[in-house]
């Protein structure tokens, strides 16, 4: 049996250790911070399209159906990078250690977030010191914690000497 975290008194959980409290609270801050970076691109776009998002001054699109699309474009990516820190943050709260594995993907995701402003540059820094606190041993611990305790070891019942198929023998019409 692998080593565990104490059982908190007032929850009846596992007390969480200050790695998962780290963990989910880069990763959960991480969205509203992507949520703001984004915001003051599109607030800068009104007046300065080119100028709003390091992306949109590499693209540099002429045409309004390209500025468009190029909106619609960081729009889709920035909920599909929050959607991934949020998952990654809430269920490493909840100790499941999937998020470990997830959260990898989250930091290479948020990665592309330096594309948007410098507003975003601490998007992938949070992500990244996020995924280093899921990896340590304490971290371990809890999801272990977890792990034995939503899935308890099976007991099963003891195998009969012999099973009788069909009618059981004393249901059987007295003849």
């Amino acid at each position: 049996m692998p080593e565990t975290v104490p059982i908190s008194a007032l929850t009846g959980e596992p007390a969480r250790v200050w790695s998962v409290w780290g963990s989910a609270a880069l990763f959960l801050a991480a969205v509203p911070v992507l949520a703001v970076s984004v915001g003051v691109c599109f607030w800068t776009a009104v007046e300065d399209f080119n100028g709003a998002a390091w992306i949109f001054r590499i693209a540099n699109p002429q045409e309004l159906h390209w500025k468009v699309l190029l909106v619609v474009a960081l729009t889709f990516s920035v909920v599909v990078i929050g959607a991934f820190l949020g998952v990654t943050g809430f269920y490493a709260w909840q100790g499941y250690s999937w998020t470990r594995w997830s959260g990898l993907i989250a930091v290479a995701l948020a990665a592309a977030a330096i594309l948007i402003n410098p507003v975003a540059w601490a998007v992938p820094i949070m992500a990244a010191v996020g995924e280093i606190l899921l990896w340590l041993p304490a971290t371990k611990r809890y999801f272990d914690t977890w792990r034995v305790r939503r899935h308890p070891e099976d007991n099963f019942e003891a195998v009969q000497a012999r099973v009788v198929y069909g009618p059981v023998p004393r249901y059987r019409w007295a003849k």
